[in-house]
């Protein structure tokens, strides 16, 4: 860990890159991580563009999840044979997943990223072994499908749900999220 890194956190406000929209499980452990210090959280859609922020000199660092209960994330480790850089601080983040949508819905597909879809694998295939699983960008973007349509579900953190019912909560698990900055 970097001590100077964190010393400019009370010079100045630091610009902090994190996979958005706000809502993600990124989103979440962000604030946890950050609470309390001078940091401006900048969303990006995705890994690539977030890097590229960093490495422009953007930004003064990322804040990516680098470890989920079941694997390393895969984009991390491709973007780290591009680009140089150092993980300045790791951070456990507890991550409950729900099965969200509109009470009594009979329920044809359900939207979740890769990773929620394995955490919650034998609860869907005991309840939903029929419904359509549709996998997205992010938790948030999960959740967002649902406003279009009926007869859907998505998988996302409470406190994602929004004005969508908790159905039920179908895993839990522990992500590793690294705050990385460039090497010069």
């Amino acid at each position: 860990m970097c001590d100077d890194f964190f010393v400019n956190f009370f010079r100045k406000k630091m610009q902090i890159g994190v996979l958005g929209p706000a809502g993600t499980f990124s989103d979440l452990a962000f604030s946890a991580f950050f609470r309390g210090k001078k940091a401006e959280k900048i969303f990006f859609e995705n890994f690539s563009e977030m890097f590229s922020a960093l490495f422009s000199k953007k930004l003064d660092a990322i804040f990516v999840p680098v470890k989920t209960k079941i694997r390393a994330v895969a984009e991390i480790q491709k973007l780290q044979k591009k680009y140089h850089f150092s993980a300045e601080n790791y951070f456990d983040f507890p991550v409950e997943y729900f099965l969200v949508g509109r009470k009594n819905d009979e329920i044809f597909k359900i939207f979740g990223r890769d990773e929620s879809f394995l955490v919650a694998e034998n609860f869907l295939k005991k309840h939903f072994s029929r419904a359509e699983k549709i996998a997205v960008e992010s938790s948030a973007t999960a959740v967002e499908k649902l406003k279009t349509g009926k007869n859907a579900a998505a998988i996302c953190a409470e406190k994602s749900a929004g004005n969508f019912e908790i159905l039920k909560k179908v895993g839990d698990g522990m992500t590793t999220f690294a705050l990385l900055k460039a090497q010069n």
